[in-house]
């Protein structure tokens, strides 16, 4: 048997989609007799390796989960809980799940992820940020079913799922503004990700309807082309100080006070600091930073249960899941007026 088949290949064959292949092998309902018998001998035609009876129809799905290594080098990392927690999720319904770090040389060398090159998984998750170029390969190459958590693009058009960045940015800004900020800073290197770049159009929203211009020396880098936060000896604090910095996740945060605490200002009493994700590793920062919480919780059951219905070719939504959070206050902003 050639262990290289794939169901994309038995759909390319016929001419026909995947979906309907999948329906077919998994004896489910939506294909007509004589198409399944055409994809049955096509499939023994070709050396594809049908699953055993009812494995997909009983959700007993193994699932891959992949994503960057520059997100394992803080084990206690965002990405870390929220990899966690999808495969809590998976496991508790029933389902198999398996990680792999993708390198840095498999990503320059568009190489695939292990575990896709044989039978091993029915479907990819994609967590976390990758290089375009990379995401493309994916998404032109990979044979199985995949969805990307916390990730995407406008040009893959793929099924995502995301925490809602823009509109959590702008509730928190607007926070800041009720609390008598109009000087107020945003740290995050824009274009870097895409959520970084949708949570600070979230704050540019914002400060235009309170009438508050936008200050180019008021957006501030936090990391520069490997994704990687700067230590806080490379933060570049502003001539004119502002009153309140919204950074783009609380680790940027967490060390901006670190930078602020050594060149002599008080978080809150001098300056206050506002952060998003509400997740810190523990010990990051001794002040207690108030943030957007994100529903990690919420993020991973969609990234699972999506991923299972396309396996399986039941009927969903396609394109964008969006997960609103919530604001959590805690000790860092003060107010103004």
């Amino acid at each position: 048997m050639r262990k290289d088949v794939r169901q994309a290949d038995i759909a390319e064959a016929l001419g026909i989609s995947i979906v309907s292949v999948s329906k077919a092998l998994a004896g489910k309902s939506g294909v007509g007799a004589d198409l399944r018998q055409k994809i049955l001998e096509k499939a023994e035609e070709i050396g594809y390796a049908v699953p055993s009876a009812g494995k997909k129809a009983n959700g007993n799905l193994t699932l891959a989960l992949i994503f960057h290594e520059k997100y394992v080098e803080d084990m206690v990392s965002f990405y870390a809980k929220l990899s966690h927690q999808v495969s809590v999720y998976a496991m508790n319904s029933g389902n198999y799940i398996i990680s792999e770090v993708i390198s840095r040389d498999m990503e320059r060398n568009f190489q695939l992820p292990r575990l896709t090159a044989d039978d091993r998984t029915d479907g990819v998750i994609i967590l976390g940020n990758f290089d375009t170029k990379y995401l493309r390969f994916l998404a032109q190459n990979l044979k199985q079913p995949f969805v990307l958590l916390d990730n995407y693009g406008e040009m893959l058009q793929v099924d995502s799922i995301i925490s809602d960045g823009y509109y959590g940015a702008y509730t928190m800004t607007n926070h800041l503004l009720a609390m008598g900020h109009r000087k107020i800073a945003y740290v995050g290197t824009l274009l870097q990700t895409g959520s970084i770049t949708d949570r600070y159009f979230g704050y540019e929203r914002a400060l235009l309807e309170h009438g508050v211009k936008v200050r180019e020396d008021y957006v501030l880098d936090d990391r520069g082309s490997s994704g990687v936060i700067y230590p806080a000896d490379l933060f570049t604090l502003p001539e004119d100080m502002p009153t309140a910095f919204f950074c783009n996740s609380d680790t940027t945060a967490a060390v901006l006070i670190r930078k602020l605490q050594s060149e002599g200002y008080r978080v809150p009493e001098d300056v206050s600091v506002a952060g998003f994700d509400n997740f810190l590793s523990p010990g990051a920062c001794d002040i207690g930073i108030t943030s957007y919480e994100v529903d990690m919780d919420r993020m991973a059951k969609c990234a699972v249960n999506l991923l299972s219905k396309k396996i399986r070719g039941v009927y969903y939504r396609k394109g964008l899941y969006i997960m609103e959070g919530h604001l959590v206050i805690k000790n860092s902003v003060k107010r103004l007026v």
